[in-house]
């Protein structure tokens, strides 16, 4: 993945969704509703359920995107997930 660049809403959705394809097992996504302009907001969670579900755990909340003029947010949030992914097990 390229950090060095900023994406659009699919590009960020494409990039969220590889990781989640390479890492089925710890991230799942769920779509929670739309935007008053029909776009999809999506939940990504991160949980290792062989320790037990998401919901029974302490958690925190990324959000990003939120605001037209705060783009940076959403490569942010992707690289958060990625380096959980890539890191995984080892650090």
């Amino acid at each position: 993945i390229a950090f060095n660049r900023s994406y659009d809403e699919a590009g960020l959705y494409e990039l969220l969704d590889r990781v989640q394809a390479a890492s089925p097992e710890l991230v799942s996504m769920q779509v929670i509703g739309h935007s008053v302009e029909g776009r999809e907001l999506r939940v990504y969670t991160v949980n290792n359920p062989a320790t037990g579900p998401d919901t029974e755990k302490p958690a925190m909340w990324v959000d990003a995107n939120v605001h037209g003029n705060e783009v940076q947010g959403g490569e942010v949030t992707v690289y958060l997930v990625w380096y959980l992914m890539e890191n995984y097990g080892t650090n």
